[in-house]
């Protein structure tokens, strides 16, 4: 088993309640890299309403290399799967993200693209 699959099982298994707290300790931030395993996990698994609330997680709020950016990340990552399946209304948020100040968010809109 990989390490996506063994982070979307994880996920499954946890209470949607636990889901931030596993990010955040999950993110591989403050560090090089994020944890791109995860987010990908995130975006298959995630239910709009977390995505959107990641989505709240502003540069004030969620600085760069930041567990809180991972969060914003994956929220960003998660609109790019809502609008392939036919929500083509984010895409005005979507494009909103492509000016964030934190490059990993601007990063989320190229991958969520």
């Amino acid at each position: 088993m990989g390490k996506a699959e063994a982070y979307r099982e994880r996920l499954r298994a946890l209470p949607a309640a636990e889901w931030e707290a596993y990010l955040r300790a999950e993110s591989g931030l403050p560090g090089p890299r994020g944890n791109l395993e995860l987010a990908q996990a995130v975006v298959e698994l995630g239910e709009p309403g977390f995505f959107h609330h990641l989505n709240s997680f502003d540069p004030d709020t969620a600085p760069t290399n930041t567990p809180g950016e991972f969060l914003a990340f994956c929220g960003v990552c998660g609109l790019g799967r809502l609008i392939a399946e036919g929500q083509g209304d984010l895409l005005v948020e979507l494009r909103a993200f492509a000016s964030d100040p934190r490059w990993r968010v601007r990063e989320a809109v190229a991958i969520a693209l």
